[in-house]
């Protein structure tokens, strides 16, 4: 895993996937604040597989 520190509206998140076997491929991000009392920030985004 990597750390970066940075606003959430001010970056981007590259993805990388290789030999997925199926049509539609689920990511998601989750984004802890280690030093607030806050619960985690889990989105996640679903994407069509097409040829």
């Amino acid at each position: 895993m990597t750390a970066k520190s940075t606003y959430l509206g001010e970056t981007t998140l590259p993805v990388v996937v290789f030999g997925g076997d199926t049509d539609r491929l689920e990511f998601v991000v989750r984004v802890t604040f280690p030093e607030l009392p806050l619960a985690p920030v889990v989105r996640s985004r679903t994407v069509q597989v097409t040829d």
